[in-house]
């Protein structure tokens, strides 16, 4: 029963580590075509 416990929290801090790279990786992403919509507008 205590390995069943373990497991399940240590799938929920890989989980919430995953969902933190994704979100870092969006905010990257999402900041980075951002900045390109502005070089195009300012292109045109």
């Amino acid at each position: 029963m205590g390995e069943v416990t373990k497991t399940k929290t240590e799938d929920r801090s890989k989980t919430a580590s995953f969902i933190r790279g994704i979100q870092k990786e969006y905010s990257k992403i999402s900041w980075t075509s951002s900045e390109d919509v502005v070089k195009q507008t300012s292109a045109v």
